[in-house]
C-alpha cells in the first residue's frame, strides 16, 4: 500500500512540475492538460481542480473555470480561494449578484481575507451600488492597508462619484505600493480632468 502511494505522490509531482513549466512558458493549454492529468490521478484533490480553473481563467473560458472552481468547492466547501476566484468568471458573465454572493461566501470562511472583501467592488460598481464599492475597498483596506488593488479599485470609485481629490489621494497612496496601478489611475484621473 505504502509503494501505491508512493507512486501517486510521484506521479502528482511529475504532474505538477509539467504545469508549472508550462505556465511559465505560457503554455496555457499544456498546463490544463495537465491539471486534467492530476485529477484524472486523484479526483478528490480540490486544489488540483482549483488550479484547473484558474488556468481556465487565465484562457478566458470563464464557465469552464466556474465548473472547475464548483468541483473543488464540492470537494472541500471551506475553500475560501476558490469561492473568491469565481468573481472573474462570473463578472465576465456579467453575472454580478453571483460574483458578489461568492465573494461573501469567502468572507463568511474566511473574515481576515482582504481580497474576498475588495473583490465585489467591481461587480457593486457595474451595479451601480456605489456606496458598496467603496465600503467593499474600504474594509479591505483596514485588513491590509498596503493593497494596492483595493486603494486602486476605492480611487476610481471615486471617480465614478466625482470626487477627484480623494482619488488624487489614493493615487499618492499607490505610488507607494504599486507605481503601475498609481500611473493607471493617474491617468483615469488626467482623463476626467479633460473630460
Amino acid at each position: 500500500m505504502k509503494a501505491k502511494k508512493y507512486w501517486i505522490l510521484v506521479a502528482a509531482l511529475a504532474v505538477c512540475a509539467v504545469v508549472l513549466l508550462s505556465l511559465i512558458a505560457g503554455r496555457h493549454e499544456e498546463a490544463t492538460e495537465a491539471h486534467k492529468q492530476a485529477i484524472s490521478i486523484k479526483p478528490d484533490d480540490a486544489v488540483a481542480h482549483f488550479k484547473l480553473g484558474f488556468t481556465y481563467g487565465d484562457l478566458g473560458r470563464w464557465q469552464e473555470a466556474i465548473e472547475a472552481y464548483k468541483q473543488a468547492i464540492s470537494i472541500k466547501p471551506d475553500f475560501a480561494e476558490a469561492h473568491n476566484n469565481l468573481r472573474p468568471a462570473y463578472l465576465n458573465l456579467r453575472q454580478y449578484d453571483k460574483a458578489i454572493e461568492d465573494c461573501k461566501k469567502a468572507i463568511s470562511i474566511r473574515p481576515d481575507y482582504a481580497a474576498a472583501h475588495n473583490n465585489p467592488a467591481a461587480a457593486y460598481l457595474n451595479l451601480g451600488q456605489y456606496d458598496k464599492a467603496m465600503e467593499a475597498c474600504k474594509k479591505a483596506i483596514s485588513i491590509k492597508p498596503d493593497y494596492a488593488d483595493a486603494h486602486s479599485n476605492l480611487g476610481r470609485t471615486y471617480l465614478i462619484l466625482g470626487d477627484k481629490g480623494s482619488a488624487l489621494d489614493e493615487y499618492k497612496i499607490l505610488e507607494t505600493l504599486d507605481k503601475d496601478l498609481a500611473n493607471k489611475l493617474l491617468e483615469l484621473i488626467k482623463k476626467q480632468s479633460a473630460d
